[in-house]
């Protein structure tokens, strides 16, 4: 799972001191927590396409729009899919399009276009519902936490609860992103435990950067 450029340093996860990831931090008890972690570029399209080819930026040579994965690069999807799993990713496009290369090895590959509400995330959970076959690996992609930071009021009210924000405060704004976020993000976690797959699921939440 990809939350766009979010960053530790605004997760109460992390000791960030307002409220904005309680999901998080339960996720967290139960698994590892990284505490250091490295982007290798500062963009959407590098740095997922060396998430999913395990290459540097300057090897793999997708960095823009008009880039393009080289059809002999393996990637992830790719291997997972011919070791027999059920490959889907629900994205929300922009940097991470079918046309750079991101839909190689995925038997579904949904793209959520300028939709508020993690479209991505959403799309997943319902993808889950449907039970699908095992194993699988699914691969969740959301610019919720990106600018603009348009919180909603009971969510921005959480994190901030004894202080008046103003229009200006981005980063107060951010964090009730964050926490509507955190919200979503356990809603999909608890499909998995619902279901019974989260014990044997391997779930790895992480930024681009």
């Amino acid at each position: 799972m990809s939350l766009d450029t979010l960053g530790a340093r605004h997760l109460s996860t992390y000791d960030y001191p307002y409220p904005t990831s309680p999901e998080f931090t339960k996720f967290a008890r139960r698994g590892t927590l990284f505490e250091r972690a490295i982007s290798h570029y500062p963009s959407t399209t590098a740095s997922h396409m060396t998430l999913f080819t395990g290459r540097f930026p300057i090897a793999h040579d997708v960095r823009s729009f008009f880039s393009s994965l080289a059809p002999d690069v393996p990637t992830l999807p790719v291997l997972l899919r011919r070791a027999g799993y059920m490959t889907a990713a629900s994205t929300e496009d922009a940097n991470v399009l079918r046309t750079m290369g991101f839909e190689r090895g995925f038997h579904v590959y949904w793209e959520s276009h300028a939709a508020p509400g993690a479209p991505g995330i959403q799309r997943a959970v319902r993808w889950l519902r449907w039970r699908p076959p095992e194993p699988f690996f699914l691969f969740v992609h959301t610019y919720e936490v990106h600018s603009p930071y348009t919180p909603r009021p009971q969510d921005l009210a959480l994190v901030r609860p004894r202080e008046t924000v103003r229009s200006d405060d981005y980063a107060a704004r951010h964090d009730g992103e964050i926490r509507y976020l955190d919200w979503i993000v356990g809603n999909l976690l608890e499909q998995l435990n619902g279901q019974g797959l989260l014990g044997r699921t391997i779930v790895v939440i992480t930024s681009d950067h």
